[in-house]
């Protein structure tokens, strides 16, 4: 039996569900400084180790990388496992750096079955040590064990802070067609369905009006841009703040830098920026950030010191730090701030 798994390859295509998914995952990771505690209850091996690698990618660009945890045998589950979570090296505790336990792994060994339950037990009660780790620990375990865990540990249970749940849903059944205006338009009009009636007619007037070339296009990609990205449908939300930064960027050229519309492409940009980093696409974010954070010193220079005008700049400059801290540029981010 292998104790370590091959690495998958990345050919199942997540559904929109799925990037929820790992948006709750990623957003509660990065602001996890200190001690947090995730259950994945997983069987799709598969896409457990795409999400892990994910993780992996974001913790790169930091100081403290993501360390993975995968135990060979049995019995190294309180042997060396649980010595490593309740008491790790100072260092690591120091550096925040995160735990990722692959418990999962041999899910349908009848050998694991007795010892994942005797390693919820130990660690139930000695959750209090657990609770001392400066670091967030992702724990990933078979999905049908969901129940057994909550009878096993009910003080454990209690104080996790996150629980993601991984399987069949979330995959899509085919990879999506080639991109195209009339593909994605096609499926920004499926999203009707799972919209109230008020949310399903802000996104029918973007698409009604977004090949016109005027403001009020922006306007209302803005509001159909707020409704994608608080339901989770995030490739809409990055096709809406795609075109928004298409738009805005031809009115403000066309209009000698009006202040309007620079304000516009500002914003625009912004919105790239944070889907971006919700994607986990920390570079591309930095780019749209750093341009909006210009185009906000431009107007401020401009229009003079107007609440606006202040206002815009501080944004620009809280999301120019807290994608420099993300990247681990903290001279960086420490300016900004």
């Amino acid at each position: 039996m292998n104790s370590q798994p091959a690495e998958w390859p990345e050919r199942l295509t997540v559904n929109e569900q799925g990037e929820t998914e790992w948006l709750r995952l990623l957003q509660h990771l990065r602001w996890s400084d200190h001690f947090s505690l995730v259950f994945i209850f997983s069987n799709q091996p598969q896409l457990t180790d795409l999400f892990r690698r994910r993780i992996a990618d974001v913790y790169k660009l930091r100081i403290s990388r993501l360390r993975t945890e995968r135990p060979a045998q049995p019995r190294d589950l309180l042997q060396s496992t649980l010595p490593l979570l309740l008491g790790s090296a100072p260092w690591t505790r120091t550096m925040h750096a995160p735990v990722w336990l692959d418990l999962a792994s041999f899910q349908g060994d009848d050998d694991w079955i007795p010892a994942r339950k005797q390693f919820y037990l130990r660690l139930n009660e000695n959750r209090e040590l657990l609770r001392l780790q400066a670091r967030p620990v992702v724990i990933v375990m078979p999905l049908d064990e969901r129940t057994t865990l909550r009878e096993l540990a009910p003080d454990l249970w209690a104080f996790r802070d996150l629980t993601v749940e991984l399987n069949q849903r979330l995959i899509l059944e085919r990879p999506q067609p080639a991109d195209s205006g009339e593909t994605r338009l096609a499926g920004a009009t499926s999203l009707r369905s799972e919209l109230s009636k008020d949310e399903a007619r802000v996104l029918e007037e973007w698409q009604r009006v977004r090949d016109r070339n005027d403001r009020g296009v922006l306007l209302a990609a803005e509001r159909a841009y707020r409704i994608c990205l608080a339901r989770g449908h995030l490739q809409t939300a990055v096709t809406i703040a795609n075109d928004m930064v298409i738009l805005a960027r031809a009115r403000s050229e066309s209009q000698a830098d009006h202040p309007e519309s620079l304000r516009d492409l500002s914003v625009s940009l912004d919105n790239t920026g944070d889907i971006a980093r919700a994607l986990g696409e920390h570079e591309s974010a930095q780019r749209a950030y750093a341009e909006s954070l210009e185009i906000s010193r431009r107007l401020l220079e401009r229009v003079g010191e107007t609440p606006e005008s202040l206002r815009d700049l501080s944004v620009s400059l809280n999301k120019t730090g807290d994608i420099a801290r993300a990247l681990g540029e903290h001279e960086s981010a420490q300016r900004a701030y």
